[in-house]
């Protein structure tokens, strides 16, 4: 990812790249990123000052990797400083709240790329050959397929062209779900176990994978994504079925 990605540019230069945030996931990101383009990072906590956060918002793409919480108080400090054709990209769990801010609040000129990383740092130990990523075209679908090529061609991610809508509709359960259930069998008190099975196995790695992700990213799963409420609902009245036809033990 040599080339420029400004248009009407002929000149091949290195790529700059800001990315605002530095939680586990920007470290992730960074550590990608890392001698294959001109990173330049903010944070507030970790890296903050105002020369670094101008430097890191002036760049070809911009890496939106914050607490979609925290998206619109952001952009509207970054929005003065945004190049009119840079690259406005959201690594963000949702995908509907996130594209919807970035094309109100971003140069009416940049292209935007909404994204989600199927993976984090704990899975991504085993490598990124093969791990998906949403990709969400908001604006300039050019400068979306380059990038979408670039990942698949540098990083070996697999593809996935998606609305912001059906995105989170699938991820009220491939999230909500998941982090719940993870989220219940963390708080239980378990004894103990030797006997385990694969299936239990299988259950506390699915713990294991999301019991350190941050309160931000509990809060926007269950309450930043639309589609979140009926999916827990639907899952609630499941149990409640269950529960009801287990019912209280029969003499024998």
């Amino acid at each position: 990812m040599t080339a420029t990605l400004r248009r009407g540019s002929s000149q091949p230069r290195r790529v700059t790249v800001g990315l605002h945030g530095y939680g586990s996931f920007g470290r992730l990101v960074a550590q990608a990123l890392e001698g294959r383009v001109d990173l330049h990072i903010y944070d507030p906590v970790s890296s903050p000052g105002q020369e670094r956060f101008e430097i890191a918002a002036a760049c070809d793409i911009v890496i939106l990797a914050m607490p979609v919480q925290r998206m619109r108080a952001a952009l509207l400090v970054l929005r003065p400083l945004l190049r009119d054709d840079c690259v406005l990209i959201d690594v963000s769990s949702v995908k509907v709240e996130p594209a919807s801010l970035m094309l109100e609040l971003a140069p009416p000129t940049c292209a935007i790329l909404a994204t989600h990383p199927l993976f984090g740092p704990q899975s991504a130990r085993r490598g990124l050959d093969g791990a998906k990523i949403a990709l969400v075209p908001v604006r300039g679908g050019r400068e979306a397929r380059r990038i979408a090529a670039y990942l698949r061609r540098d990083f070996r991610l697999a593809i996935h062209w998606v609305t912001a809508d059906e995105h989170d509709r699938e991820m009220a359960y491939v999230q909500g779900l998941t982090h719940l259930i993870a989220r219940i069998v963390g708080d239980m008190t378990l004894p103990p176990i030797r006997l385990s099975t694969r299936t239990f196995d299988l259950m506390r790695e699915m713990v294991s994978l999301v019991e350190n992700d941050s309160d931000d990213l509990w809060g926007a799963i269950v309450y930043e994504n639309p589609h979140a409420a009926s999916a827990i609902r639907e899952f609630a009245q499941s149990l409640d079925i269950v529960r009801g036809a287990i019912g209280p033990r029969r003499n024998r």
